[in-house]
Protein backbone atom coordinates (compact mmCIF):
# COMPACT_ATOMS: atom_id res chain seq x y z
CA UNK A 1 0.00 0.00 0.00
CA UNK A 2 1.46 3.39 -1.01
CA UNK A 3 1.47 6.45 2.09
CA UNK A 4 -1.58 8.39 -0.36
CA UNK A 5 -3.90 5.15 0.24
CA UNK A 6 -2.65 5.14 3.88
CA UNK A 7 -3.95 8.41 4.30
CA UNK A 8 -7.45 8.23 2.46
CA UNK A 9 -7.99 5.01 4.78
CA UNK A 10 -9.34 7.50 7.99
CA UNK A 11 -12.39 9.18 7.61
CA UNK A 12 -13.93 12.06 9.04
CA UNK A 13 -16.10 9.79 11.17
CA UNK A 14 -13.40 7.85 12.59
CA UNK A 15 -11.38 10.46 13.46
CA UNK A 16 -14.72 11.85 15.36
CA UNK A 17 -15.20 8.51 16.94
CA UNK A 18 -11.11 8.18 17.96
CA UNK A 19 -11.52 11.82 19.40
CA UNK A 20 -14.77 11.31 21.49
CA UNK A 21 -13.70 8.00 23.25
CA UNK A 22 -10.36 9.58 23.07
CA UNK A 23 -11.77 12.31 25.90
CA UNK A 24 -13.80 9.29 27.30
CA UNK A 25 -10.58 7.92 28.53
CA UNK A 26 -8.76 10.94 29.25
CA UNK A 27 -11.54 11.66 31.39
CA UNK A 28 -11.04 8.46 33.29
CA UNK A 29 -7.06 8.59 33.04
CA UNK A 30 -7.01 12.31 34.56
CA UNK A 31 -9.32 11.13 37.53
CA UNK A 32 -6.35 8.23 37.90
CA UNK A 33 -3.06 9.61 37.36
CA UNK A 34 -3.63 13.78 37.06
CA UNK A 35 -2.09 14.24 40.43
CA UNK A 36 0.52 11.90 39.92
CA UNK A 37 1.77 13.10 36.81
CA UNK A 38 0.92 17.49 38.21
CA UNK A 39 3.20 16.28 41.39
CA UNK A 40 6.37 14.99 38.81
CA UNK A 41 5.72 17.68 36.52
CA UNK A 42 6.13 20.29 39.27
CA UNK A 43 8.88 18.44 40.81
CA UNK A 44 10.78 18.51 37.40
CA UNK A 45 11.19 21.69 36.39
CA UNK A 46 13.64 20.72 33.70
CA UNK A 47 11.34 18.93 31.30
CA UNK A 48 11.15 22.25 29.09
CA UNK A 49 15.25 21.45 28.99
CA UNK A 50 14.87 18.03 28.05
CA UNK A 51 12.42 17.96 25.31
CA UNK A 52 14.82 21.11 23.85
CA UNK A 53 17.75 18.53 24.09
CA UNK A 54 15.79 15.55 22.38
CA UNK A 55 14.67 18.27 19.36
CA UNK A 56 18.62 18.99 19.32
CA UNK A 57 19.77 14.85 19.43
CA UNK A 58 16.99 14.43 16.78
CA UNK A 59 18.22 17.36 14.63
CA UNK A 60 21.45 15.94 14.57
CA UNK A 61 20.17 12.38 13.90
CA UNK A 62 19.51 11.48 10.13
CA UNK A 63 17.15 8.11 11.51
CA UNK A 64 14.40 8.44 14.01
CA UNK A 65 15.96 5.19 16.12
CA UNK A 66 15.72 6.13 19.47
CA UNK A 67 18.67 4.03 21.35
CA UNK A 68 19.21 3.68 25.20
CA UNK A 69 21.87 6.26 25.31
CA UNK A 70 18.88 9.01 24.09
CA UNK A 71 16.90 7.15 26.85
CA UNK A 72 19.20 8.02 29.20
CA UNK A 73 19.67 12.16 28.31
CA UNK A 74 15.74 11.90 28.63
CA UNK A 75 15.87 10.62 31.54
CA UNK A 76 18.93 12.65 33.15
CA UNK A 77 16.64 15.06 34.99
CA UNK A 78 14.21 12.84 36.04
CA UNK A 79 16.43 10.73 38.08
CA UNK A 80 19.63 9.73 39.24
CA UNK A 81 20.92 7.13 41.78
CA UNK A 82 20.65 8.87 44.74
CA UNK A 83 17.15 10.06 43.82
CA UNK A 84 14.26 7.94 44.15
CA UNK A 85 11.68 9.31 41.52
CA UNK A 86 11.73 6.62 38.36
CA UNK A 87 12.08 7.92 35.08
CA UNK A 88 10.12 9.14 32.53
CA UNK A 89 10.48 5.95 30.65
CA UNK A 90 9.67 4.12 34.39
CA UNK A 91 6.63 6.50 34.71
CA UNK A 92 4.95 5.73 30.83
CA UNK A 93 5.46 1.84 31.41
CA UNK A 94 3.57 2.01 35.03
CA UNK A 95 0.70 3.87 33.15
CA UNK A 96 1.11 2.52 29.21
CA UNK A 97 0.75 -1.43 28.78
CA UNK A 98 2.96 -3.18 26.88
CA UNK A 99 1.07 -4.12 23.36
CA UNK A 100 1.29 -7.37 21.70
CA UNK A 101 -1.11 -7.39 19.15
CA UNK A 102 -3.95 -9.45 20.95
CA UNK A 103 -5.04 -6.75 22.96
CA UNK A 104 -7.63 -3.90 21.73
CA UNK A 105 -6.18 -1.88 19.78
CA UNK A 106 -8.28 0.55 20.04
CA UNK A 107 -8.81 1.25 23.50
CA UNK A 108 -4.94 0.54 23.75
CA UNK A 109 -4.18 3.07 21.64
CA UNK A 110 -6.36 5.65 23.44
CA UNK A 111 -4.90 5.19 26.21
CA UNK A 112 -1.19 5.83 24.99
CA UNK A 113 -1.96 8.84 23.16
CA UNK A 114 -3.84 10.29 26.41
CA UNK A 115 -1.07 9.21 29.09
CA UNK A 116 1.67 11.49 26.13
CA UNK A 117 -1.16 14.10 25.83
CA UNK A 118 -1.67 14.41 29.81
CA UNK A 119 2.08 14.70 30.20
CA UNK A 120 2.43 17.17 27.11
CA UNK A 121 4.71 14.88 25.16
CA UNK A 122 5.87 16.15 21.54
CA UNK A 123 5.20 14.34 18.42
CA UNK A 124 9.36 13.95 17.78
CA UNK A 125 9.23 12.41 21.85
CA UNK A 126 5.82 10.25 21.64
CA UNK A 127 7.65 8.68 18.23
CA UNK A 128 10.76 7.96 20.05
CA UNK A 129 9.44 6.55 23.14
CA UNK A 130 6.83 4.31 21.26
CA UNK A 131 9.20 1.51 20.34
CA UNK A 132 9.39 0.38 23.95
CA UNK A 133 5.83 -0.61 24.02
CA UNK A 134 6.04 -2.93 21.49
CA UNK A 135 6.58 -6.79 22.30
CA UNK A 136 5.87 -9.98 20.47
CA UNK A 137 4.33 -9.59 17.40
CA UNK A 138 3.57 -6.12 17.54
CA UNK A 139 7.50 -5.64 18.29
CA UNK A 140 8.18 -7.12 14.55
CA UNK A 141 5.34 -4.88 12.86
CA UNK A 142 7.25 -2.51 13.96
CA UNK A 143 10.44 -4.01 13.25
CA UNK A 144 9.21 -4.24 9.70
CA UNK A 145 7.51 -0.76 9.26
CA UNK A 146 9.83 1.63 10.82
CA UNK A 147 11.13 3.08 7.84
CA UNK A 148 8.07 4.11 6.96
CA UNK A 149 7.38 6.11 9.97
CA UNK A 150 8.55 9.55 9.66
CA UNK A 151 6.38 11.04 11.98
CA UNK A 152 3.65 10.52 14.73
CA UNK A 153 1.31 10.96 12.27
CA UNK A 154 2.26 7.64 9.75
CA UNK A 155 2.77 5.86 13.07
CA UNK A 156 -0.87 6.32 14.02
CA UNK A 157 -2.20 5.92 10.25
CA UNK A 158 0.07 2.53 9.96
CA UNK A 159 -1.27 1.56 13.28
CA UNK A 160 -4.66 1.83 12.45
CA UNK A 161 -4.59 0.15 9.48
CA UNK A 162 -2.74 -3.03 11.27
CA UNK A 163 -4.81 -3.38 13.91
CA UNK A 164 -7.56 -1.42 14.42
CA UNK A 165 -10.42 -2.80 12.48
CA UNK A 166 -12.45 0.92 11.52
CA UNK A 167 -15.69 -1.06 10.67
CA UNK A 168 -16.23 -1.74 14.45
CA UNK A 169 -14.79 0.63 15.70
CA UNK A 170 -17.30 2.16 18.33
Amino acid sequence: RDFSNIQTQITNEQIKNLSTDNAILQKQLESKTSSAVEERIEKDNSLHSNQQQNQQIQTNQQTSVFNEEQIADLNDNHSNALDEKPSLLDFLRDHIPPFSGNENAYHWFIQMDSTFSNLKLSFDDRLKILQYFFVGRSMIWYSFNKHKINCYTDFCQLFTLEYINTKQTP
